[in-house]
């Protein structure tokens, strides 16, 4: 039985807004992004899990930045599954969480996750531009969510977002080999069509695609909406600065594809 969801993709493609709409789903566990480097944030306000954590490992841990609780689950990927299930296995619930690229080695995603019989992935995806105006946009403001960023604007060089291209490529590229030669069932949520949808449509549409494989979520009504879309600006000339001079250069080399197509995309199974 399929008990544990793992959302692979990158930052910037709406999975925070995504999470924030899946705790509107009663038999579903949360953890979001409790492997991140700087903390295990999807353990942020769970004093209790935190504390029977510790027991479970033999290690005290004080809060979700300590360098200990960090480290052990960067290690204990396997392990912190099977904590999380039996702690919520009486509320027969399912857990979800999420992992970025080099947030854990992929050796351990592989060996400690994928492998395991109780796993359903979920592949996020968004235009690679529009992904990359935000990220760039979050690292250069500091601020990654619930900031309005409709007025910020940036100057993009084409020598940055190729390299930052083919990283992302590769990451889903890996994400679709694993999926392919694990046999892995997994379904796709796509940014424009469904994180942008409005948010009752959006849970309906990803617990279908999960009923679909064998995955059957509650989900009666929305009491959590979700994040605000930090932009509100849909025409690139308003985002970014150099914008004419930067599509020029995309033209010249015949890189536009990489601008709008979905990187590697195996579709639902």
């Amino acid at each position: 039985m399929k008990r544990i969801i793992v959302g692979l993709g990158i930052p910037r493609v709406g999975t925070s807004h995504f999470c924030e709409l899946l705790t509107n789903i009663g038999n579903l566990m949360t953890y979001t992004e409790v492997f991140h480097p700087h903390g295990a944030f999807g353990l942020q306000n769970r004093t209790e899990d935190i504390e029977e954590l510790s027991n479970y490992a033999g290690i005290e841990f004080s809060s979700i930045f300590d360098e200990h609780l960090i480290s052990w689950l960067h290690k204990h990927l396997g392990d912190f599954c099977d904590f999380a299930l039996n702690r919520h296995y009486g509320l027969n619930k399912y857990l979800f969480f999420k992992v970025f690229p080099n947030q854990v080695d992929d050796d351990l995603i592989v060996g400690q996750l994928l492998q395991r019989q109780d796993i359903l992935v979920v592949i996020f995806y968004r235009r690679p531009i529009d992904t990359y105006i935000s990220d760039l946009t979050a690292i250069q403001m500091g601020v990654h969510r619930e900031v309005d960023t409709t007025e910020f604007k940036l100057s993009l060089s084409i020598d940055e977002f190729m390299w930052w291209w083919l990283d992302r490529n590769s990451w889903y590229l890996k994400i679709n080999s694993w999926i392919r030669h694990f046999d892995i069932p997994h379904v796709v949520v796509r940014y424009e069509n469904d994180i942008l949808a409005r948010s009752d449509l959006t849970l309906l549409s990803f617990v279908k695609k999960c009923k679909d494989i064998g995955v059957y979520l509650n989900f009666d009504s929305i009491n959590n909406g979700g994040l605000e879309k930090q932009n509100k600006q849909s025409i690139y000339k308003q985002k970014v600065k150099n914008w004419d001079v930067f599509l020029s250069q995309i033209r010249s080399t015949s890189n536009i594809q990489r601008l709008y197509n979905y990187f590697p995309d195996i579709g639902d199974k």
